[in-house]
């Protein structure tokens, strides 16, 4: 297995054609090892010199490494899942992001959970700048392009890294019918989907990712018409992803989840809220429904350690939402203090802490009583006339 003839034959400047040769031959040698140790020393001479040193020949190279993704070590599969990312932050052009959006997605599904949670860890940032070039670039691309054509490409791959992750989210590896993917992966993918959430709800155009300043334009919201990137369906996207993170949390369902997924997506529907507030009535009933719960009781210093820290977070989530001043927030104000005050009474220490802060002002107290328990009352009295009987 070598690479291609034109990967092979293509020379540069000195220095360039030094570093490409170099690049070659540990691809090379990383198709050729038979030992995944060996093949993973060779990815990382590799990630040296095209990502680290020479990031100019990311293009030339990324679609020949990502034919890596089938090796059949979970290591070398690892390794790539992190060149990759690596590489979309070193050359963030699309060239290099489409096959690093599509590898990721499928390295996503890994049947090895350290490579899918590596791949999806990777993946959040990987999303965030396919997103803003996407968004930048594509303003000034003209129709028929061959850039406009790449631009549309990333994006598709970038929406289907995004679905691929969902699907992860909500109940298992995409295309199964059953079977749920280990713990430490949906929490990655509660990440993934509160950060890109965030993202598609903006209404405003990204910042430019770090070193691809040039595409940058002046800030403002996303036009309507942009070519590749529509305002409602972003917005839809935004709320498919809010209302699968929030669902995670409806009793009964949330009492299988494990504890430490149950925290993670806690705070993800806690940040939302508190950054979205016009998502409130999406991602705030079913928290509310888990603070009300019996599952979260904590009397007499009960509850397992997961029990507490769910608890904790909850409490957290309501506090902070509560404290907000934006309209959409503050109609969910009684309810979510109803809910602290729940939590207090079952021994949630934040919760208490909340209530006192958050709790409305006492009424002003009743004039006092006088000895027989009754409320002293003035009567006014007025004279008799002067000849003594009434007018």
């Amino acid at each position: 297995i070598h690479c291609s003839p034109a990967l092979v034959a293509s020379r540069g400047p000195s220095m360039a054609s030094n570093s490409r040769d170099q690049a070659v031959q540990l691809l090379n040698n990383a198709k050729l090892a038979s030992e995944p140790s060996e093949k993973v020393e060779m990815l990382k001479g590799l990630r040296e010199i095209i990502v680290r040193k020479d990031p100019s020949l990311l293009p030339e190279f990324l679609p020949e490494v990502v034919e890596l993704q089938v090796d059949p070590s979970p290591l070398v599969r690892t390794e790539l899942a992190q060149l990759l990312g690596e590489a979309a932050a070193a050359a963030p052009r699309a060239p290099v992001l489409h096959p690093a959006a599509a590898a990721l997605a499928a390295l996503a599904a890994d049947a090895a959970p350290t490579v899918a949670k590596k791949a999806v860890s990777v993946a959040t940032g990987v999303f965030r700048v396919c997103f803003a070039v996407v968004a930048l670039q594509g303003l000034r691309v003209e129709h028929g392009t061959e850039l406009a054509q790449q631009l549309a490409a990333l994006w598709a791959a970038t929406t289907q890294l995004r679905a691929t992750v969902l699907a992860l989210l909500q109940c298992g590896r995409p295309g199964e019918a059953q079977g749920v993917a280990p713990a430490a992966v949906r929490i990655m993918s509660a990440n993934f989907t509160a950060e890109a959430t965030l993202a598609l709800s903006s209404g405003q155009k990204p910042p430019p990712p770090p070193g691809a300043t040039s595409i940058a334009g002046p800030p403002g919201p996303m036009p309507a018409n942009h070519p590749l990137l529509q305002p409602r369906q972003l917005a839809s996207d935004a709320d498919a992803g809010a209302t699968a993170v929030a669902a995670l949390l409806r009793p009964p369902a949330s009492e299988q989840l494990p504890g430490a997924l149950r925290v993670v997506v806690a705070k993800a529907v806690g940040r939302l809220a508190q950054e979205r507030p016009r998502m409130a009535g999406r991602v705030l009933p079913p928290l509310l429904a888990l603070a009300k719960h019996s599952a979260l009781q904590l009397q007499d210093g009960g509850g397992s350690s997961a029990t507490v820290s769910t608890a904790r977070a909850v409490a957290e989530a309501l506090r902070d939402t509560a404290r907000l001043a934006a309209p959409e927030a503050a109609a969910w104000r009684p309810k979510l203090l109803e809910a602290l005050h729940g939590l207090a009474a079952s021994g949630v220490k934040i919760a208490a802490d909340a209530v006192r802060e958050l709790a409305p002002p006492a009424p002003k107290r009743k004039p006092a009583a006088d000895q027989g328990g009754a409320a002293t009352k003035r009567v006014k009295v007025e004279a008799p006339p002067a000849n003594g009987h009434p007018a």
